[in-house]
């Protein structure tokens, strides 16, 4: 499983690596960025593309952190219900066991 990942990694680099050299062009320009009345000076398509890939991967790691922290708390609180249900049982399965009175039957009754 390893290799078949290490030979997917690197097939990926070729593939990005080739598609880069091919359209440098592209990259190289310059474009400004504009929002409402704020304008960035110009800067190269890579950075802006390296700096909204940085922004998505981290709001991508903030989700992930908020909702492994919430299954986390979640787990712990089951972790004690199962042991507070543990507890009951055990102590269920040392009781004594006593019977009732002589409890009669429907046929004796009759």
């Amino acid at each position: 499983m390893q290799v078949l990942k290490m030979i997917l990694f690197i097939l990926l680099v070729v593939l990005v690596v080739t598609f880069v050299l091919q359209n440098q062009w592209i990259i190289q320009e310059r474009f400004s960025v504009r929002y409402f009345l704020y304008e960035t000076v110009p800067i190269s398509l890579s950075i802006i593309l390296l700096i909204t890939f940085s922004l998505g991967a981290f709001l991508c790691a903030c989700c992930y952190i908020i909702k492994n922290n919430k299954l986390k708390r979640l787990l712990n609180q089951h972790k004690k219900k199962i042991k507070q249900m543990e507890k009951e049982l055990v102590s269920l399965r040392n009781l004594p066991i006593t019977e009732d009175q002589k409890r009669e039957t429907p046929i004796q009754a009759g």
